[in-house]
């Protein structure tokens, strides 16, 4: 037992006075004048051994009045258990209100977060209109460090809405946590209502501020299941103009019943332009595709759409790409180059054909340029060298075919430039071409199948390279002696292709055998599309979209299709990439267009949180258990139905205080000393 106001303890020596007023009373005596016996019958006859239990009585009764009026003052208490046995004069409140997507499953009428707004407001109904409130949700703004009244409490909550951030529970305790340490001396109450979905829970460890009582408040989210698209690409990494793209998606069935025919529908820019029909098993998954015929190029703004009417918030997933109309390429030759090279890229409409000697280039056109061919080159300047890093770095591709004639320590300066570990050495032997690298991007959807006995090219005149063991490097063709023909260099977010010799007749017949096509055609179609097709609200704090353009003499805007949204963001250039950061302008899944004076920039996509999808939620059992586990004594758990929570609260907070009890016990203790005297004669 505790006491909220130990120093009326003292009044206990009061005890002291009954005693002395008894001990003084016992030594009185009274004188009885009496001249005939006859009056002693008027006399009621009182033993000694009565007179004394009275008094006793009397006494005990005295001292327990007075030791329950002092007790009463000084108000004890047995603290609840597992608390921390201190009862504050001043409580501060803040509550935690979860307006993730997932509240906004429906139960009965109307949502569970109308519910757990409900459940806020009455702990702000039954607290003091003089207590301090913080009233937080997932946003990431600063607003769950500001202190409100009763009143503006109220006003905050009934203004709250669900939104696309999502926040763990370990992430809101720290951050309230900070809140509420400018009051040392004061009682403090973090109440956490929400749906604690098991996607996006987590508890923090034991260290944790003991003054601080963290309330697990459940809302009870309906038993349903939930479908939901769970991503989506493209199994190309370019779209290209005139030609198919195939789109991939995850569709996720958390439910208990089994999906048949269930139907995909695919828009683009608005408008239907496919469906796809699965099946999915109760608690799994399903992988499906759809193909779209890129018939216009340019920007476009793709979103899958399903039907579940449980969980609307997520029936769609938002997508954009970029169709290129062509890919431009920019043939840089030595004294001789390869006239085949020059045929096919001219001859197929998707490239873009440019062709240009060393001498005449000027170097800072190669970022410009999609895919870059160093063809016969004898010496490669040092200013084409570090402007090739810059292209690879930004996601261009590169091809290089050195001739016989290479000053081979011009190529070594070029191969330090772009961190390639590589020696080569003139080889004049004959050899075949005899192992390919079938999984590799150029040759995967070339070469299905290849026959018994395969007419391979040959080589008159290579380069042998060696390179490290440990190089991040991968071999697509090798020759007979085991050099290589074709290495594959990841260098930034961009490739090199390294061939061992110039594809002229006198070093090899590649350029005439079938895999020359496959390989001249994918070579540069590797050039990466670093946006990815979608994004996550509030998850994503810079986007890069590639931008030759001059942002200082422009303003970015992004905006909504629907027009309701826009807003200028930060922006900073970065060789030769926008780096864009949204901040909280972006609170909607949706498709938005990035914008400047001069038109159309790029587009992005957003989508909500998938974990918001997960329809599993912890339960109180499973709530108290791991409090138990984690030794988080300062923790409860209120799904106590039959009290209001504000009750279950203030039980916790205050324990079980005794001084009603003590006042009553007082009174009946006087009412039995008037009754005794009265009585007793």
């Amino acid at each position: 037992m505790q006491f909220l106001n130990p120093l009326f303890l003292y009044g206990l020596l009061a005890l002291s006075l009954p005693v002395i007023i008894h001990l003084f009373n016992f030594r009185r005596y009274r004188k009885v004048y009496f001249t005939n016996v006859a009056l002693l019958k008027n006399i009621k006859s009182e033993t000694k051994r009565q007179s004394k239990l009275r008094s006793i009585i009397l006494l005990i009764i005295r001292l327990l009045t007075i030791t329950c009026i002092v007790m009463a003052f000084a108000q004890p208490y047995i603290p609840y258990q597992g608390g921390d046995g201190a009862m504050k004069k001043e409580t501060i409140q803040a509550i935690y209100c979860d307006n993730s997507m997932s509240m906004e499953k429906i139960s009965g009428p109307t949502n569970i977060f109308t519910e757990a707004r409900l459940i806020a407001e009455d702990i702000i109904h039954q607290n003091k209109s003089g207590h301090t409130f913080f009233i937080s949700d997932n946003e990431s703004s600063e607003s769950y460090r500001r202190r409100y009244g009763q009143a503006d409490a109220l006003m905050k909550l009934s203004s709250l809405e669900t939104g696309p951030e999502v926040l763990t529970i370990g992430e809101v305790i720290r951050r309230q946590q900070m809140a509420l340490s400018e009051f040392p001396d004061a009682g403090k109450n973090l109440l956490l209502i929400s749906d604690f979905q098991k996607s996006s829970f987590t508890l923090p460890d034991n260290r944790i501020d003991s003054s601080l009582k963290v309330f697990l408040i459940p809302v009870v989210s309906p038993e349903s299941g939930n479908v939901f698209i769970d991503s989506v690409w493209f199994t190309s990494p370019l779209q290209l103009h005139e030609q198919m793209s195939h789109i991939g998606f995850r569709l996720q069935n958390r439910s208990q019943q089994k999906l048949q025919a269930f139907k995909v529908k695919l828009f683009r820019n608005d408008l239907q332009a496919g469906i796809a029909s699965v099946d999915a098993e109760p608690e799994n998954f399903v992988i499906s595709e759809l193909a779209i015929f890129n018939d216009q190029a340019g920007i476009h703004h793709y979103y899958l759409e399903i039907e579940d009417k449980l969980s609307p918030y997520d029936n769609k997933f938002f997508f954009t790409t970029q169709v290129h109309q062509e890919i431009s390429v920019l043939h840089i030759g030595g004294s001789k180059t390869s006239a085949f090279l020059k045929k096919f890229y001219k001859a197929e409409k998707v490239f873009s054909y440019d062709a240009s000697e060393t001498g005449k280039l000027q170097f800072s056109r190669i970022p410009d340029n999609d895919f870059v061919i160093l063809d016969g080159l004898e010496i490669v300047p040092n200013g084409l060298s570090a402007q090739l890093k810059t292209h690879l770095e930004n996601g261009g591709s590169a091809a290089i075919f050195p001739p016989v004639n290479a000053d081979i320590n011009s190529y070594s300066l070029l191969f330090q430039q772009l961190e390639i570990s590589l020696f080569m050495k003139p080889d004049t032997g004959n050899n075949l071409i005899s192992g390919i690298q079938k999984e590799s991007s150029l040759f995967k959807d070339a070469l299905l199948e290849i026959p018994e006995n395969p007419i391979f090219p040959g080589t008159d005149f290579h380069f042998s390279m060696r390179y490290p063991k440990n190089a991040s490097v991968r071999s697509l063709l090798k020759l007979a002696n085991g050099d290589d023909f074709l290495l594959e260099y990841s260098i930034g977010k961009g490739k090199v292709y390294l061939f061992a010799c110039q594809l002229i007749d006198e070093n090899t017949d590649f350029h005439r055998n079938p895999l020359f096509i496959p390989c001249a055609y994918n070579m540069p179609l590797s050039i990466r599309n670093d946006q990815s097709p979608y994004l996550i609200v509030g998850s994503n704090n810079h986007i890069q979209i590639k931008y030759r353009g001059n942002s200082a003499a422009e303003i970015i805007r992004i905006k909504s299709l629907d027009n309701k949204e826009e807003f200028i963001p930060i922006i900073r250039m970065q060789s030769g990439y926008m780096m864009i950061q949204p901040g909280p302008g972006i609170r909607k899944a949706g498709n938005y267009l990035v914008y400047g004076t001069e038109g159309n920039i790029s587009s992005l996509a957003f989508n909500i949180d998938r974990r918001e999808s997960a329809p599993e939620c912890y339960s109180a059992d499973e709530l108290n258990s791991m409090i138990k586990t984690l030794g988080l004594s300062n923790f409860y758990v209120l799904a106590d139905g039959k009290n209001p929570v504000g009750t279950q609260i203030e039980r916790i907070n205050q324990g079980k205080s005794f001084w009603k009890f003590l006042l009553l016990l007082a009174l009946i203790f006087i009412v039995s000393e008037v009754l005794l005297l009265r009585f007793w004669k």
